[in-house]
């Protein structure tokens, strides 16, 4: 069968593109735009690249149902404007889709105003994922057989590995923060904050990937604490140099928005085995993930603590990495569920 994936978002639709290609399937993945195209995640040469080029939900649909045309069934990627554009597809066109949720899209914008649309093509869809395990009390607001499936973490590409990048360059210690920039939803302001209070040793590096609001604001923060010669931030790099970043640092930092729940890079690092400080309620996998989970406000004591143990490998990170979010697992849930559905 024939699948378009509709939404590249943070890199997830080219590891969703590698799932289904291994399951046996025709796979065309479809960027919303040539920017997210530009980072390309080592893929099969079978698998399809094309760049959709909608700016807006109406031209996503009238793009998502010219492409439909040639495959059996779409997998949107983000409960917003794609999954509005594959209910459309069956609407108009009776293509299958699989509305696929990855956080904030269905935490947030299912109580705004286009919200009911949302939910509407949510219910409409043959499969309802979602990315993390906390998003499964949200998900079942809207419907009650929402289905987990856990991003898969490239371990051949974030894994342990010689540090061939010197991030130390005259600190003692270096603290990695790769989450988007982002004051609201990552807390980055806060994690700045945090920082502060550090003793001069210290240095925090992230990458220049957000709202250019928050960089610009970002900037002025940091001016104003006096830390500019302390905190880095760098460009965005490929996934085999952000592999090497992992590794060259001594603490990783995830999200402290207050969502109580962590992102890709929590899982990237602990691939690295590395030790990961961040917000997670920690109620939603089987086996608790071997993550610092703290409050923000604790944040400058925690990596005290950690630097004074010299606590920075974390084995049993990649360990857990490899149960719950190996291509495996994530694998065999999808050709599951796929099947249940005569997809």
């Amino acid at each position: 069968m024939k699948v378009l994936i509709l939404h590249d978002m943070g890199k997830t639709g080219q590891y969703l593109a590698r799932v289904y290609h291994e399951l046996g399937y025709h796979v065309t993945l479809g960027f919303l735009s040539a920017r997210d195209a530009e980072e390309i995640v080592p893929m099969d040469s079978k698998i399809k690249r094309t760049i959709i080029g909608a700016n807006s939900t109406f031209e996503l649909i009238v793009r998502a149902r010219h492409h439909a045309h040639s495959v059996d069934f779409l997998h949107c990627n983000f409960c917003f404007s794609s999954v509005i554009a594959g209910y459309f597809c069956k609407f108009f066109d009776g293509k299958r889709y699989i509305a696929h949720a990855r956080g904030n899209d269905i935490r947030y914008n299912i109580y705004k105003w286009f919200g009911v649309l949302v939910k509407q093509a949510i219910k409409k869809a043959d499969l309802f994922f979602v990315s993390t395990p906390d998003l499964l009390t949200v998900g079942k607001l809207i419907r009650e057989d929402v289905i987990w499936i856990p991003n898969p973490i490239d371990l051949e590409n974030f894994k342990p590995m010689k540090r061939e990048i010197d991030l130390h360059q005259g600190f003692d210690y270096t603290i990695f923060m790769p989450s988007q920039i982002d004051f609201g939803m990552k807390g980055t302001d806060l994690v700045i904050e945090q920082f502060s209070f550090l003793p001069p040793n210290f240095s925090l590096h992230l990458i220049k990937h957000g709202f250019l609001k928050d960089i610009e604001r970002l900037l002025k923060l940091i001016e104003k604490l006096h830390l500019k010669n302390r905190v880095f931030i760098h460009d965005r790099l490929p996934r085999k140099d952000m592999a090497q970043l992992y590794n060259a640092a001594d603490i990783i930092i995830d999200q402290f928005g207050g969502l109580h729940a962590f992102g890709n890079v929590t899982l990237e690092g602990l691939a690295c085995e590395k030790t990961v400080i961040t917000d997670y309620n920690g109620v939603d996998y089987p086996e608790k993930p071997p993550i610092e989970s703290i409050e923000v406000n604790k944040l400058a004591s925690t990596i005290l603590k950690f630097v004074e143990k010299s606590k920075f490998h974390n084995p049993d990170g990649r360990r857990w990495i490899l149960k719950y979010h190996s291509f495996e697992r994530a694998k065999e849930i999808m050709r599951k569920e796929l099947k249940r559905v005569g997809l």
